[in-house]
């Protein structure tokens, strides 16, 4: 070797090439961290439990439409303020192809909260004349989902209606 001949030695900026692995690291895990968190404790992603075999049985919901619209009944729900406070009554009348009232049909009313589960409440009407009726508590003012079923015969009728309580 010469006197002229310079030997290359590490350069003082490599000692923080280790140092930009661990920066690149923390910053990957600081984005990632917190995105882990709020995906697992936040809310489960599903609509409907049990989806695939709610699917399954997509066609019978198809039938059970189809036999529904057959029978030519026709049926209408009217939920409306008592004047009590928490209180409403609910009014379902059911007519047949001939518009003839049914009257010995086994109703039951659904008030569902689309906000709120936790104030469903499921009410069995009574037949009033040629109507059936009841008076519900209703825990809270505002929109209500009003689904009815009524069965006569093995034959089934449903309908659904939004309600708006003041």
């Amino acid at each position: 070797m010469t006197a002229s001949t310079k030997i290359s030695g590490p350069r003082p900026s490599d000692k923080w090439i280790p140092w930009y692995f661990v920066a690149f690291f923390v910053a990957l895990i600081s984005v990632l961290a917190p995105m882990a968190y709020f995906a697992v404790h936040t809310l489960p992603g599903t609509v409907t439990d049990n989806a695939y075999e709610k699917g399954l049985a997509y066609n019978k919901a198809i039938a059970a439409g189809e036999q529904q619209a057959a029978l030519g009944w026709r049926g209408d729900v009217t939920i409306e303020p008592t004047g009590v406070s928490g209180e409403a009554h609910a009014r379902y009348t059911l007519r047949d192809a001939q518009s003839k009232a049914i009257t010995d049909a086994q109703v039951s009313l659904w008030l569902v909260r689309p906000t709120i589960d936790k104030m469903d409440q499921k009410v069995d009407l009574v037949s009033d004349g040629d109507a059936y009726a009841a008076t519900v508590k209703m825990p809270a003012s505002g929109v209500w989902d009003a689904q009815v079923s009524a069965t006569k015969d093995g034959k089934n009728y449903q309908i659904s209606k939004r309600v708006v309580l003041p």
